[in-house]
């Protein structure tokens, strides 16, 4: 799945947990609005599974990204002191 296709699932999970938390704090039946709050606490996990998978799936990227920029830095580093010796 995309970036982008994971922010909107997790999104999507936190909108419904929300709205499953909302369904609980209205609902008169214990058993009822225990069951919402159970629902409700699967779609968060749902979003943080989500949130975990696109972490890990992005961080060897990041990790490649800093490597360059600070690869970068250091080439220019070397060209300016060349440059004022």
């Amino acid at each position: 799945m995309s970036v982008l296709g994971d922010f909107e699932s997790m999104r999507l999970y936190r909108k419904r947990a929300l709205k499953f938390e909302q369904l609980a704090d209205a609902c008169l039946i214990a058993e009822v609005r225990y069951r919402y709050r159970l629902i409700a606490r699967h779609y968060i996990e749902l979003a943080n599974a989500v949130e975990r998978s696109d972490k890990a799936r992005i961080a060897p990227r990041l990790d490649a990204l800093r490597a360059r920029r600070e690869m970068m830095s250091e080439r220019g580093s070397s060209v300016v002191a060349r440059a004022v010796s």
